[in-house]
């Protein structure tokens, strides 16, 4: 059986996640001839960071901070901009902060790398639980019970985030044969709750999100309906691929090198994910000139028999408002 704390797998576990990390923020590799695992990276040359996520979309953030906005727009409409801005940020700040121990950083900065990874990561994944609330708000048409109960919930989440980035623990391990290295420690302890907080917040959220669409009978007509529905499903797959075997890996206690191996997809994946759902569909409100509406035939015309061979039928007038009434035979053939 494997000894997961002995210091020949922890090692070899540190040497994995050292490519994994850089390799899963796309930073490229330049391993020099004659080391072992050493990686170093050269910022004048291609050996820099080109995220292709972060870049493929700064034309739409620029368009988004200087595209002019009328004066009617609502407070609603200018909050979600700035959370999804808010939550670029804190993914970006995440992805930088997450490769800084592996640039050979000195002993004063290992605290602070470690806490600004901690405090980014988890923020960016509270920020992606909001935008996605937003949507089911508009669902749901801002019901008061959902609205509140998530006020309490995802306040919870915040405080349970704030008390895991202050638990977690970072120390500079100083070896001869290897580059010193600065490692964090303490995430069961400091996540375990506040990771099962937010998968239970984030499935809850989409079960009412695929709930409040179910309920748009005549919607589905709509482009806009697919495309909630869509989105919905796929964050809720990526919601449990990538938090419940970090939760299950947290339980189970094995070493803190396996926690930061799903802790890393858990940070970037869901404020991307979430990213990407704001973008789809400000892209399709704004490339559309009219709103989408759907048409349903007008009901019929009211015809109340009062006694037989009678009948009173309504008219309307041009604008297909009811005018008068007026009585009429009723024929053998209608009767």
């Amino acid at each position: 059986m494997t000894n997961w704390t002995s210091p020949h797998v922890l090692m070899a576990q540190g040497s994995a996640l050292q490519n994994y990390t850089l390799v899963f923020l796309g930073l490229y590799m330049c391993v020099h001839p004659g080391t072992s695992l050493t990686v170093t990276l050269n910022w004048g040359s291609a050996c820099g960071v080109i995220s292709y996520e972060f870049a493929s979309s700064l034309t739409f953030d620029w368009w988004l901070i200087t595209k002019k906005r009328s004066q009617q727009s609502s407070p609603l409409a200018r909050s979600v901009r700035w959370l999804y801005l808010a939550c670029r940020l804190c993914a970006l700040a995440a992805s930088i902060t997450l490769a800084a121990p592996y640039m050979h950083i000195e002993k004063s900065e290992c605290t602070a790398s470690v806490k600004m990874a901690a405090i980014s990561g988890v923020f960016g994944v509270i920020l992606a639980t909001a935008l996605l609330f937003i949507r089911v708000g508009v669902v749901w048409r801002w019901d008061k019970r959902i609205s509140a109960a998530f006020v309490v919930v995802h306040a919870a989440n915040v405080a349970l985030g704030v008390y895991s980035t202050v638990h977690i623990k970072s120390s500079y391990v100083v070896t001869i044969d290897t580059p010193s290295l600065c490692a964090a420690s303490g995430f069961k302890t400091a996540n375990q709750s506040g990771i099962f907080a937010i998968l239970v917040t984030d499935v809850g959220l989409l079960c009412l999100l695929l709930i409040g669409l179910r309920r748009w009978e005549h919607a589905k007509a709509m482009s806009l309906w697919h495309i909630l529905w869509n989105q919905g499903f796929v964050y809720l797959a990526l919601s449990v691929i990538v938090e419940l075997p970090l939760l299950v890996f947290l339980f189970l206690e094995l070493n803190d090198i396996i926690a930061v191996f799903f802790l890393i997809p858990q940070s970037l994946i869901l404020p991307i994910a979430a990213a990407r759902c704001y973008r789809s569909l400000t892209n399709m409100a704004d490339s559309r000139k009219t709103y989408e509406t759907v048409d349903f035939p007008s009901p019929p015309k009211p015809v109340v028999h009062l006694f037989p061979g009678r009948r009173r039928r309504a008219k309307d007038d041009s604008n297909g408002n009811i005018r008068d009434i007026e009585l009429g035979p009723l024929s053998r053939a209608e009767g």
